[in-house]
């Protein structure tokens, strides 16, 4: 959960409008924003089916920290599944930002 936290609260994560993509996309930047010795950590996925079911288990607990996760999959042929991760309210992301070392000027 801390990972996904950092993804919406540091400066080189998400940005204001949060995480949409699909499970490799996350796992991909879950992986740009961790150090090495975090990515050999048995808590960070290997893979982008172990990622998503992940996610899917710890989205209550993101929701009652006002972070959003919405699954879906898209209309065409491929039925791609598409995550999105998102701040709630602009307080949690200003929480994140202040967490995460931004100034107050910047978290604005």
């Amino acid at each position: 959960m801390p990972v996904i936290e950092a993804l919406l609260g540091r400066r080189d994560g998400a940005g204001e409008a949060g995480f949409d993509g699909t499970a490799t996309e996350l796992l991909g930047k879950l992986r740009d924003i961790c150090s090495e010795a975090q990515q050999r950590a048995r808590w960070l996925p290997n893979t982008a089916a172990t990622a998503g079911t992940h996610l899917r288990r710890i989205a209550p607990l993101l929701d009652q920290r006002g972070i959003a996760v919405v699954r879906d999959k898209t209309p065409d042929r491929n039925r791609t599944r598409k995550t999105k991760i998102f701040c709630r309210s602009p307080e949690t992301l200003k929480a994140l930002r202040a967490r995460f070392g931004w100034t107050k000027e910047e978290r604005t």
